[in-house]
């Protein structure tokens, strides 16, 4: 319910493995309240060779199961330990290139917004592609990166709001580079006209329909 990418993934996942003509199941290991003596008897019991972990919401997660005999592989950088095989979203490429487009398109002012907790899990690779740009542009309006409570909490929105706010009549970017929109929505909160008074762009667009400028994560596999 906190990462709304989630239903992509999972989605994915299924359509390669029905490809391939393999079962598969699904173990809610933190929300079942399953020991883990008891999810290696489950998966033992069903024969069951191979894992992909989905990412876990903290880095200190662990997970206390004998994985030494699966076939293993996660999503992303937020399961620290074991380090296992895994997939991830080339972060640093996408903000470069997002970046370069709107300086293209003739902004200086760039203010980029990310959930701490969310930045530590992927290994702060938005804040390093946006800084490394950031330097390179010899006549860059430079904005600090708000590193904000984590938004897509509904119990943590309102305190994300305010700490927006705040950034936002502070430095008064040109444009808002931000995610799962919930940050235009802060902006148009705050009485803002997008684009007239501030741009906005999404780092995760769950939805191409061309409403909002920003990168999709929607891929649409050719037959």
């Amino acid at each position: 319910k906190t990462w709304p990418n989630l239903t992509i993934f999972l989605e994915g996942i299924k359509d390669q493995i029905d490809e391939f003509n393999l079962a598969y199941d699904y173990f809610w290991y933190w929300e079942q309240n399953l020991t883990p003596r008891r999810l290696n008897q489950i998966i033992q019991t069903r024969g069951i060779v191979g894992m992909i972990i989905l990412p876990v919401e903290s880095s200190d997660t662990t997970i206390e199961l004998d994985l030494s005999r699966y076939a293993l592989a996660t999503m992303g950088y937020s399961l620290k330990k074991p380090n296992i095989h895994r997939s991830a979203r080339n972060f640093i490429g996408d903000i470069s290139n997002a970046l370069e487009m709107l300086r293209q398109r003739g902004f200086n002012k760039i203010g980029l917004v990310e959930p701490a907790d969310i930045e530590e899990r992927n290994n702060y690779f938005w804040s390093a592609g946006y800084y490394t740009f950031d330097l390179s542009a010899a006549d860059s309006g430079h904005v600090p990166i708000l590193r904000s409570s984590n938004y897509h909490r509904p119990e943590l929105r309102e305190q994300a709001y305010q700490e927006f706010s705040c950034w936002y009549r502070e430095h008064k970017p040109e444009v808002v580079v931000g995610s799962n929109l919930h940050v235009l929505k802060f902006i148009e909160r705050m009485g803002l006209k997008v684009p007239k008074d501030v741009a906005y762009f999404d780092l995760d667009l769950l939805e191409d329909d061309g409403k909002v400028d920003g990168l999709s994560l929607i891929h649409i596999s050719e037959p």
